[in-house]
């Protein structure tokens, strides 16, 4: 008796792949199924075998219904809403922040709050600073630091200075613009 195969269901990341192909194959119908395939980084077999799976058919079925863009609304509802929730929470942190900050007992958690208000402000965050080392550093160059400076103090010495008398502008033809 010959046994019936259950085809196995494909993995999270192939599901993925189906649905970024079947969406680059309906948003921009002129590609050939090459350029899709190489657009998405597979093969034209990989995409091949893809396309033939009754995934890719359910999905591609799914997606001219309507239903996977009424999922993707959906989606993009309880987004807005999470951002309109972090929106009306976003006071009510910073009042726990100034309360905090101001009432705690323990030192290091008042700092604490004080450094994540100073933070958030923006005006008086913690800087750092990249680049060369003040005298007040008092941190040793090395040699080839200075021979790099030197290098360029040489160069900018060197350069010669710009021997066209008369500036630039619109009216004048270009060099390379010749009557003949």
């Amino acid at each position: 008796m010959a046994r019936i195969r259950k085809p196995h269901s494909p993995n999270q990341r192939s599901i993925d792949k189906i649905n970024l192909l079947i969406r680059l194959e309906l948003d921009n119908p002129m590609l050939s199924s090459t350029d899709i395939a190489k657009l998405c980084g597979i093969s034209i077999n990989r995409f091949s075998v893809l396309k033939a799976s009754p995934y890719y058919q359910r999905i591609h079925n799914q997606y001219m219904t309507g239903i996977l863009t009424m999922l993707d609304g959906n989606i993009k509802n309880s987004f807005d809403i999470s951002q309109k929730t972090l929106e009306f929470a976003v006071p009510l942190a910073m009042q726990g922040l100034v309360k905090q900050a101001l009432q705690a007992k323990d030192e290091r958690i008042r700092n604490k709050a004080f450094n994540d208000i100073l933070d958030r402000d923006g005006r008086f965050a913690k800087v750092s600073r990249i680049g060369v080392t003040t005298n007040a550093e008092s941190v040793v160059a090395e040699d080839k630091d200075n021979r790099a400076v030197l290098e360029m103090m040489r160069a900018l010495n060197n350069q010669t200075p710009n021997t066209n008398p008369t500036p630039a502008n619109n009216n004048a033809p270009s060099l390379t613009d010749k009557v003949q």
